[in-house]
């Protein structure tokens, strides 16, 4: 079987794509090639990774006009990325796409081993109904807006295509159909997450779920789930990035991987990564660590029983879903999760701090 990992990104978000491709060459007997998709010209202070191939987009002819919340130019862009796979036509029969802010800590070649059962897609939990307070929304209502009969959703920042079967999609005529659903019917939320909505709408659950493994995101390594999942790919949602140290709370495994993969591309200057709030980011980190662990540290004990909370809903929701076995690489014995172990268990409130716009266990910082 042929395999491709690609990324599409524009010139701001090469050098990103190019730091993760220069970890995933480097993956002992791997089975798949790198592709990045440009949009936008490269940059010749840049080294490109021995095995990565850079390809312009000319896909955007594609997208109907319409879908994008925002005249950003990135937004029409992402939809660029349903497209790719009619590239790889004849030449690939899978193609896993990742957002270019993610994190390979484990062996990529395993998932596409993955028995796809005839379906096009597979990809990682989203919006889980679990989560209602974490989103800060209700998520069922916003699952039942966005046509969602079987209440699961998923994360786009991770698909696994089987190239041949997608392509064989009408995606013109889908996003045609999704784009006059999100004007006439769906109401305020829908078309927040750009094409993410667009293929949930689209497929209707003809979609195989993946654990938490291959779409780890920023939310769960906030509940200290990391060590439980050993995820083999972090999704950095948010604001908060590994490429930028001084805002990171979530550990200096995350950040390594950044600082030795830009090495290797030959980037020193990372100043155009970061949104122009950083900085001010930092300062209110300061002063909510001073208040919250010295002035106030009742606030510290509310956001650990919080965060307690939220750690054991998700973590029975995970148990769920592997008792129901839903996960399909878990069922078929490519990942491995086992929740019992767990050295957070019996973490108390004396055992915590406040620590950059999260709780932190002492025995990690």
């Amino acid at each position: 079987m042929r395999n491709v990992v690609y990324f599409v990104v524009n010139d701001r978000f090469l050098p990103i794509a190019l730091a993760v491709s220069s970890a995933l060459v480097r993956e002992p007997e791997r089975n798949f090639d790198v592709v990045i998709i440009l949009d936008g010209k490269a940059a010749s202070s840049y080294r490109i990774p021995e095995g990565v191939r850079i390809l312009p987009n000319d896909l955007v002819r594609h997208v109907p006009a319409g879908l994008e919340n925002t005249d950003a130019a990135w937004a029409r862009m992402s939809f660029t990325r349903l497209f790719a796979p009619m590239m790889f036509a004849g030449e690939y029969d899978r193609a896993l796409y990742l957002d270019a802010d993610v994190g390979v800590l484990g062996p990529v070649s395993p998932l596409f081993g993955l028995d796809m059962q005839g379906l096009p897609l597979a990809a990682g939990e989203g919006m889980m109904d679990e989560g209602t307070d974490l989103h800060r929304f209700d998520v069922g209502e916003y699952k039942k807006r966005l046509g969602v009969k079987d209440g699961r959703t998923f994360n786009s920042g991770l698909l696994l295509i089987d190239v041949e079967r997608w392509n064989a999609l009408n995606h013109r005529e889908m996003l045609a159909s999704y784009a006059a659903f999100k004007r006439n019917h769906a109401g305020p939320g829908i078309g927040m997450s750009g094409d993410q909505d667009y293929l949930n709408f689209s497929l209707k659950g003809a979609w195989s779920l993946l654990s938490p493994r291959w779409n780890f995101q920023t939310f769960l390594l906030r509940l200290e789930l990391e060590a439980l999942i050993d995820p083999a790919i972090v999704h950095y949602v948010g604001p908060r990035r590994p490429w930028d140290a001084k805002l990171f709370p979530f550990g200096r495994r995350h950040v390594e991987f950044y600082d030795q993969a830009f090495e290797r591309i030959g980037l020193k200057d990372r100043s155009s990564f970061r949104a122009g709030s950083y900085h001010w980011h930092a300062v209110c980190d300061r002063f909510r660590h001073a208040v919250y662990n010295y002035a106030r540290p009742e606030r510290t004990r509310d956001m650990f029983e919080e965060w307690s909370r939220m750690r054991r809903i998700f973590k029975q929701a995970i148990q769920t879903r592997l008792d129901q076995g839903r996960y399909a690489d878990v069922v078929q014995g490519i990942s491995r999760i086992d929740l019992l172990d767990d050295p957070f268990e019996h973490t108390r409130f004396e055992d915590v701090r406040y620590y950059r716009k999260r709780i932190r266990v002492r025995s990690t910082i």
